[in-house]
């Protein structure tokens, strides 16, 4: 008989009953449901709260991934759920150095924007900056100059408000005495 709790015992049957190793790469592929590439079982039978595969074989193994770091798979296989092949990782080292599949690591390495112009320091957008995203200056200013991109800046910004509630600023709000 088994010493894990019943819960844990019956999803640990159930995650690893559809799982098929791979001889060569030593990857557990999920064989089961899948979103956006990624294996998902729910934790609970007849329950809402779905896990990622990969994520609920590592806390069987490892425990709760700690708040801030995420799970990179070293096997660039997203159906892969055997836990030795898990990193956690930061958000930051994620997105950016591990692998070069990813969007950040491409783009990190980046000298010039699609027009040809330098993605230096002088030429980089700082408020995007702040974010972590790098905009060339120039090809933004260019594009903010079009009367389209004005008008249609604007309207977002119109749409927006409204749809939060939030008064523009140049809005005030009539006095009941003044109202017909």
């Amino acid at each position: 008989m088994s010493r894990l709790p019943r819960m844990v015992d019956t999803l640990c049957r159930r995650l690893y009953c559809r799982v098929v190793i791979d001889p060569v790469t030593g990857c557990w592929n999920w064989q089961g449901a899948k979103i956006k590439g990624y294996g998902v079982i729910q934790r609970v039978l007849g329950e809402k709260p779905w896990g990622y595969t990969h994520r609920v074989s590592y806390e069987m193994w490892y425990g709760k991934v700690p708040r801030g770091f995420e799970l990179h798979h070293q096997c660039v296989n997203r159906v892969c759920c055997n836990p030795e092949h898990l990193q956690r990782v930061t958000r930051k080292d994620h997105l950016a150095d591990l692998s070069p599949r990813n969007f950040g690591y491409a783009n990190k390495r980046k000298t010039h924007c699609p027009k040809g112009h330098p993605l230096k320091a002088g030429n980089l957008d700082r408020t995007l900056l702040a974010r972590g995203v790098r905009c060339c200056r120039t090809c933004k200013n260019q594009r903010q100059r079009t009367p389209e991109q004005a008008a249609y800046h604007k309207a977002y910004l119109v749409a927006w408000r409204r749809k939060r509630g939030v008064k523009p600023k140049n809005f005030k709000v009539p006095r009941p005495h003044l109202l017909p």
